[in-house]
C-alpha cells in the first residue's frame, strides 16, 4: 500500500466522483422518503382506518419478502463491479447472472409467500382479508 503512486489528478477525479455520488444517493433516499409519505397520505385516505391496518401488514410482509427476495445480489454486485478494473463484457456478464440470481430468488419467495398467506392470514393474523 505504501508502494502504490497516486497521481494527484486522479485523486482528485476519484474525490469529486465520490462526492458527487454521495450527493445523488442522498438527494435520491429524500426524494424516495418524501414519496413514499404522499403515497401514505393518498392511501389512508382512500382506504380509510381500518382497512390501512390491513394494508401495513400487507406492507411490512412484503418488506421482509423483499429482503429474501434481492437474496442480497446487488449490493455485492455493486460492490464487486466498483473493486474491477473495467470491463464491460464481464461487468455485463455479471450483471446477467446477478439478474437471473434474482429473477430466481424472487420467485421461489413469491411461491412461498403465496403458499403461506393463508397460514398467516387466518391463523397469525385472524384477518382473512390479508389473503
Amino acid at each position: 500500500m505504501a508502494n502504490e503512486v497516486v497521481d494527484n489528478g486522479t485523486a482528485a477525479t476519484k474525490a469529486t466522483r465520490m462526492a458527487s455520488g454521495a450527493v445523488f444517493s442522498f438527494w435520491s433516499i429524500i426524494v424516495l422518503r418524501a414519496t413514499a409519505i404522499a403515497n401514505s397520505i393518498v392511501i389512508v385516505r382512500a382506504l380509510g382506518p381500518s382497512d390501512f391496518g390491513v394494508y401495513s401488514v400487507v406492507i411490512l410482509s412484503m418488506s421482509v419478502a423483499s429482503i429474501l427476495a434481492s437474496f442480497g445480489v446487488p449490493p455485492a454486485i455493486v460492490k464487486f463491479l466498483a473493486e474491477q478494473p473495467s470491463d464491460s463484457r464481464r461487468a455485463s456478464q455479471l450483471i446477467g447472472a446477478g439478474a437471473v440470481l434474482v429473477g430466481t430468488s424472487t420467485s421461489i419467495t413469491t411461491v412461498i409467500l403465496a403458499i403461506a398467506a393463508p397460514f398467516l392470514a387466518n391463523d397469525i393474523y385472524g384477518e382473512p382479508r390479508l389473503q
